[in-house]
């Protein structure tokens, strides 16, 4: 009989501690949930710019890094009407630096395969002639971007359009040179150190616009990716339109000059 009443005793403790523990899973399965759902609330009621700064920038990289990947909640009309005198200006000439540099490496597709096939250019040497100045920025624009803290970006900027400018201006004399090798070489010399000059302030002009733009990076760069394209798509056309309307002293340098 006692055996049978300790058995009776151990059941009931069972039944008992399972009752328990079940009421307190559910309870903790409740109250996670709450706490889930007001932390969501919470999340959806304030913006990322209301948050702690120490929870997401601890560096200026981080900092960057947070708006460029911010979304704004409410879609804005127009970015450029909220930008004051010296951001339209600054905006401005970062277009046209972008639309001269770009126009002026296409502008050579119409005429420079003719032009060059006169002074024995092969086709292949023409079409390299062109990848060059894509490569050599290719390749030097992690260079610039360490050595651009050390420089200064506005030093980078101004010494970039330089270099690219007067060498725009050198491959338009390269009609005077009869030599295979010498064209040859001076085709790739001077491509190469105007894309350069061309890496040196595309990746200065990056630093302006996260400097000068902080709270509209996307749009900025929306709007010089336009102007980049605008001038890769006239350069052909303006270099087609002059060559074919040139007289006998508007020749090949006259349109780099131009």
């Amino acid at each position: 009989m006692k055996i049978l009443s300790k058995k009776m005793e151990m059941t009931e403790n069972n039944k008992s501690q399972k009752y328990y523990s079940g009421h307190f899973t559910s309870y903790s399965a409740s109250l996670s949930s709450e706490i889930k759902y007001d932390i969501r609330k919470r999340y959806r009621s304030k913006s990322l710019s209301t948050l702690e700064p120490q929870t997401f920038c601890q560096s200026d990289i981080r900092r960057i890094r947070e708006r460029l990947l911010r979304t704004n909640s409410h879609i804005q009309p127009s970015a450029i009407k909220a930008f004051s005198k010296s951001q339209k200006m600054t905006l401005v000439s970062l277009a046209i630096v972008d639309f001269l540099s770009f126009c002026s490496m296409s502008i050579m597709a119409p005429f420079f395969p003719k032009e060059a096939s006169e002074k024995g250019l092969s086709d292949v040497l023409s079409g390299f002639v062109f990848s060059f100045y894509a490569l050599v920025m290719f390749l030097t624009s992690p260079i610039f971007g360490k050595i651009l803290p050390k420089v200064g970006a506005k030093f980078l900027f101004i010494s970039g359009v330089f270099v690219a400018g007067i060498c725009n201006l050198l491959f338009g004399t390269l009609e005077f040179v009869r030599n295979y090798t010498l064209f040859t070489c001076y085709c790739f010399l001077i491509r190469g150190l105007e894309a350069l000059g061309a890496s040196a302030f595309s990746t200065a002009s990056y630093v302006f616009v996260v400097n000068s733009f902080p709270n509209h990076i996307g749009s900025v760069l929306g709007i010089l990716e336009t102007f980049v394209g605008f001038g890769m798509s006239t350069g052909p056309a303006l270099g087609g339109l002059l060559y074919s309307s040139r007289s006998v002293d508007f020749n090949f340098h006259s349109l780099f000059w131009a």
